[in-house]
């Protein structure tokens, strides 16, 4: 719930925010966007696009998924 806060916090003076995380942090993201657009500010933000991608570390084949979630007012 505390980033819950930030980002409504963040939303008081913005039309746009954009939510961004990677590896293990990206359900927390999730949870964070759908809280905002279906429980706390339903009908006043939207998910307006969603990026995905996956950042591989050089030489080591390691891989980690990023995700952008952009809220817009509606």
């Amino acid at each position: 719930m505390e980033s819950v806060s930030h980002v409504l916090f963040a939303l008081r003076n913005q039309d746009q925010v954009i939510l961004k995380s990677s590896g293990n942090s990206i359900p927390n993201a999730v949870a964070v966007a759908n809280i905002i657009t279906e429980d706390v500010l339903k009908d006043k933000f939207k998910v307006q696009e969603i990026f995905l991608d996956t950042l591989a570390a050089a030489g080591i084949g390691k891989m980690t998924s990023t995700v952008e979630i952009i809220l817009d007012k509606t």
